[in-house]
């Protein structure tokens, strides 16, 4: 499950909990953060991004979102 925030929660469950949750019914969680270069963006909650995330290769931004891209592009290679 790929999770896309700016690491605030301002509705619903607790995103920590939400995530325990995901992982406790199998899904592989990363959560995703990306305020390119925008001006007067919001500033990313990390401390909800790693709480997200199961460890740190979990956790993507702007900075290392093509690791991300190549991870998923990887599990989506067909076994022979």
């Amino acid at each position: 499950m790929i999770v896309f925030t700016d690491g605030w929660s301002n509705k619903g469950p607790e995103p920590e909990q939400a995530a325990r949750n995901a992982v406790a019914q199998g899904f592989e969680l990363y959560s995703v953060s990306y305020t390119g270069k925008v001006e007067n963006a919001v500033t990313i909650n990390d401390y909800t991004l790693e709480a997200i995330a199961q460890d740190a290769q979990h956790k993507f931004t702007d900075k290392n979102f093509d690791q991300l891209i190549e991870r998923v592009r990887r599990r989506n290679l067909k076994c022979l």
